[in-house]
């Protein structure tokens, strides 16, 4: 079973230092904070991916019944939207 988050942005030069997701299963608010962890490509110092190792926070997200939306503020300007979980798991290590 995964036991990592990944989420990349389609943005390389990012001013941010957490990326925040707030999930809502069975019934309770929860918020995880993803930190930077660069990818190939990305500039000294920026990420365009953040990870989490939280195997509950993986569970939740699979769940059918979650409402996950994440959160993040890229060069001073906030952004929000809905998860859409893939079982791209390449990543995985």
């Amino acid at each position: 079973m995964a036991t990592k988050i990944f989420v990349n942005l389609p943005v390389r030069d990012l001013k941010t230092t957490e990326l925040v997701i707030n999930l809502k299963h069975d019934g309770k608010p929860e918020q995880f904070k993803l930190m930077p962890s660069a990818d190939t490509g990305d500039p000294a110092g920026k990420s365009s991916r953040f990870t989490l190792k939280d195997a509950d926070l993986v569970a939740h997200i699979e769940d059918a019944d979650a409402d996950a939306k994440m959160s993040v503020t890229i060069n001073g300007k906030p952004y929000s939207g809905a998860i859409q979980h893939s079982h791209d798991h390449d990543n995985e290590k």
